[in-house]
């Protein structure tokens, strides 16, 4: 009990032995007495008001606050899920229900690996141990089942909270099948774009930004004759020796600092005192730059 309370306890005692008082024994207390007694009582009376009233606000803050967080939870743009320490749903919001076809009824009381495609189960397992052992934030993608028996793709992320003796998983989860199918089209393109240039009659080669070598199409073996092996990783300068000092370097230079693009001929010294003409493309790319070259010697020397 704080010293306001006691402080109150006192004047309610003091005022109730007064109001108990018999009219000859009231009558001699003094009025400046009385009116010290009044005047505190009313004054802690305002202040009692005062606490209740900051009391309610307080409570009208705290229903705020909830309401607030009750909305944020609910309408989240990804899915939330509360699970206990067994995995079994306790909480879900609107977004998950959506993104699953179910409403929020039939979802609460649900394992959630129920809701997970069966082939990932045993993953999705080690995942939620992996999780309460380590005490990190992880994620995982999954595939997740519809109310419908429809599957899409899903990104779950994962916190596990211990507080006591109650234990819950926190999980977030994103629909990425979008995202999914467009890496899945960036493949196939990639992997078509290979073929192509594979099979080009053109030399093909893609240089990173410090002149290591990331692709070589079967051409540019013929023309050049270092096979894959001897490029794939290393530097241009390193294949070819000396390279800076030819006149097909300053193009490459300038297409790898500039960006800017560079078609021209030139006649190429291999190691070894071999010479060869060449028609070359260069074009700067994400990666560094992409060149495309044609022996042309015979065209040059009229052979």
């Amino acid at each position: 009990m704080d010293n306001g309370e006691d402080q109150l306890d006192r004047l309610c005692a003091r005022a109730e032995n007064v109001v108990a008082l018999s009219r000859d024994e009231f009558q001699k207390i003094p009025a400046r007495e009385l009116q010290t007694l009044i005047d505190k009582l009313v004054r802690m009376a305002h202040r009692l008001d005062l606490r209740v009233e900051q009391s309610r606000q307080t409570e009208r803050e705290c229903q705020t606050l909830t309401r607030r967080l009750t909305e944020l939870f609910d309408l989240a743009p990804v899915g939330y899920f509360i699970l206990n320490g067994q995995g079994v749903v306790t909480e879900a919001n609107f977004t998950a229900s959506h993104l699953l076809g179910a409403p929020r009824q039939e979802l609460i009381n649900q394992p959630f690996q129920s809701l997970v495609e069966p082939q990932y189960h045993l993953a999705f397992w080690a995942y939620l141990k992996e999780i309460a052992e380590t005490g990190r934030v992880l994620s995982t993608e999954v595939e997740m089942m519809r109310r419908d028996n429809s599957v899409f793709h899903a990104q779950l992320q994962t916190v596990f909270i211990s507080q006591g003796s109650s234990l819950t998983y926190r999980v977030s989860l994103a629909d990425i099948t979008e995202r999914k199918r467009v890496e899945q089209s960036l493949r196939e393109s990639e992997k078509r774009f290979r073929s192509v240039l594979d099979n080009m009659l053109e030399g093909s080669v893609i240089l990173d930004f410090n002149w290591r070598y990331l692709y070589v199409n079967d051409a540019a073996v013929r023309l050049t004759g270092a096979n894959r092996e001897q490029r794939i990783g290393r530097t241009l300068m390193e294949v070819f020796p000396g390279i800076e000092q030819q006149d097909t370097f300053v193009h490459l230079k300038n297409c790898m600092e500039n960006r800017t693009r560079e078609q021209y001929e030139t006649e190429f010294v291999f190691p070894g005192g071999r010479k060869a003409w060449f028609e070359v493309r260069c074009e700067p790319v994400p990666e560094g730059i992409f060149l495309l070259y044609l022996d042309i010697t015979a065209r040059k020397t009229g052979g």
